[in-house]
């Protein structure tokens, strides 16, 4: 009995490195699963209404959806995935909401065509501010003022791309659902045009 009470009141320390040993297969899994969700559908479309009132947000009107498909482009001028975005020259003030999978390689595009060309381009991305990308690509961008990062409040629910019928099906009243509610919290990184620039 006394071992017993002894063994229920033995204080657990929160950075025992075996009790964390003990729960990473679950917060594994976790992390696991969402990317799953990423890998498995990298098309995610943004909702028409929620784009265009970011875009009056920051004052900004894209003519060019880099990263997009030929069923849910947001804009008469965009890149799909046989266009290869990122071969091409973007010469356009453009919206981009790039495939998860392949975030770094659309960030370094971005920030590059925007340097080079003068553009100004709205990206929405998973807000993931741990990675690598970030760090490197976007904190010093933001910490010397010559981009803005705003995180978005809540999931967004994104539309849901029917492939088969050709339909992008964007419900006002839609609820959280795994198949069209994003797995991480997002954010969007305004890169202003060289008109907008301090």
């Amino acid at each position: 009995m006394q071992n017993k009470r002894k063994e229920s009141n033995q204080y657990i320390d929160p950075f025992d490195p075996l009790r964390n040993k003990q729960r990473d297969p679950i917060r594994k899994g976790k992390a696991v699963g969402h990317m799953n969700i990423i890998s498995d559908n990298d098309e995610w479309s943004t909702p028409r209404e929620l784009l265009l009132h970011k875009c009056n947000h920051f004052l900004f009107n894209p003519t060019f959806d880099y990263a997009s498909s030929y069923i849910n482009h947001k804009y008469p001028n965009y890149f799909t995935l046989q266009d290869d975005s990122l071969e091409q020259d973007w010469l356009q003030d453009g919206f981009l909401n790039p495939p998860y999978t392949q975030v770094r390689e659309f960030m370094i595009k971005a920030i590059t065509q925007w340097k080079t060309n003068g553009i100004g381009i709205l990206i929405l991305v998973f807000a993931k501010t741990d990675t690598a990308w970030y760090h490197d690509l976007i904190e010093p961008l933001r910490k010397n003022g010559s981009i803005v990062v705003e995180f978005h409040r809540g999931r967004i629910s994104f539309d849901e791309v029917d492939e088969i019928s050709n339909v992008v099906w964007a419900d006002k009243c839609k609820v959280w659902s795994k198949s069209n509610s994003a797995p991480y919290g997002n954010m969007w990184i305004f890169l202003p045009p060289s008109t907008q620039r301090l």
